[in-house]
Order: C-alpha cells, then sequence, then structure tokens
C-alpha cells in the first residue's frame, strides 16, 4: 500500500462533480469513481484505491496496482486530475 496527500480543491463539491462526470465519460476505459464527498474508492487501469477528505486534504491509499506502474507514476498521474479540477 502507498498512501500520500492532494490538496482538496477550494469549492470541492463543484469539483467533486467534476471528477464524477469525469469517471462516467470514462467508464469505457475502466475508470470507476464510487462514494461520496467524505470517502470513497476509486479505480483505472488495474490501480484501486481509497480516498478519504479531509478540511484541506485528500488521503489517497493506493491498495493495488499493477507491478509495470511505478508508484510515483500512479501518484503524479492522480495528482495531475485533481490539479485539472482545482
Amino acid at each position: 500500500m502507498h498512501s500520500f496527500t492532494v490538496d482538496k480543491p477550494k469549492n470541492f463539491r463543484s469539483s467533486f462533480k467534476e471528477l464524477r462526470a469525469f469517471a462516467d465519460r470514462n467508464s469505457d476505459k475502466g475508470f470507476k469513481l464510487e462514494g461520496d464527498e467524505d470517502r470513497g474508492t476509486l479505480s483505472a487501469n488495474g490501480v484501486v484505491g481509497d480516498y478519504v477528505v479531509g478540511t484541506e486534504n485528500i488521503e489517497i491509499t493506493i491498495r493495488k496496482k499493477p507491478a509495470v506502474f511505478p508508484q510515483k507514476m500512479v501518484e503524479n498521474e492522480i495528482k495531475r486530475i485533481f490539479q485539472m479540477l482545482s
């Protein structure tokens, strides 16, 4: 397992709706978001992780990933998605 945090977007409710829409648009690529604005699970391309929303950060814990994907690459990609929402 690998955990890290991302900055919580300023308008998280709106950003969460965008993330949910992104997941829906990309479900054919295996992107899945289950949960709500407090906690849940996200998955894509064999990567499975949990998220917990705090006051200022979102903690992400990667539970499963393909061996060919370095942890740092997975972390950077998730951070990139959240930065797009900010």
